[in-house]
């Protein structure tokens, strides 16, 4: 199934992994995907869209249940429809034990208020989640980190997190 419509920072709706999955001490058997490079089993961290927080973080307010294989801004979308966005998010299940979560080619999102140098995005990175529910694994694996168009922003402490986090945070 491949998931569209997220543009910049959005969220996927609760999609149903076709089976029970182990996280931690409860049983889950839905996830949202966000485009920033996370899934989680609540609602997200939805007004995140930069400068990211370490995991775990236990603070009020945050969204946790967080698995971030690649917390960074990212983006599906684009401002320019000459130029559309080559990213793709593709989510499989097999409906008993497996769900697969692929981020390909998903670039990062870059600010261009002026129009000046579309597009609004840069780079390509392509890496996946497996979550297992025979075993209650979660897998990383990656293929490619374009680092050559990332922006590093001085006011950010975190840019890119990877990470998992309980339901306490």
């Amino acid at each position: 199934l491949e998931i569209t419509g997220l543009d910049d920072d959005g969220i996927s709706s609760h999609l149903p992994m076709g089976f029970s999955f182990q996280y931690y001490w409860r049983i889950e058997d839905h996830i949202r995907i966000g485009a920033n490079g996370w899934l989680s089993f609540e609602p997200g961290p939805s007004s995140n869209s930069w400068c990211f927080q370490t995991l775990p973080q236990a603070l009020p307010g945050t969204t946790n249940s967080t698995i971030a294989p690649f917390l960074s801004d990212l983006t599906f979308g684009t401002s320019y429809p000459s130029f559309p966005n080559i990213g793709e998010l593709w989510v499989w299940s097999n409906q008993q034990d497996s769900l697969v979560v692929s981020y390909i080619n998903v670039p990062w999102w870059r600010f261009d208020s002026t129009g000046a140098s579309p597009p609004d995005w840069g780079g390509a990175n392509t890496f996946q989640v497996i979550l297992s529910g025979r075993d209650s694994t979660i897998t990383y694996q990656y293929l490619l980190m374009d680092d050559s168009a990332f922006v590093d922003r001085p006011q950010c402490s975190s840019e890119i997190v990877i990470g998992i986090e309980n339901a306490t945070g």
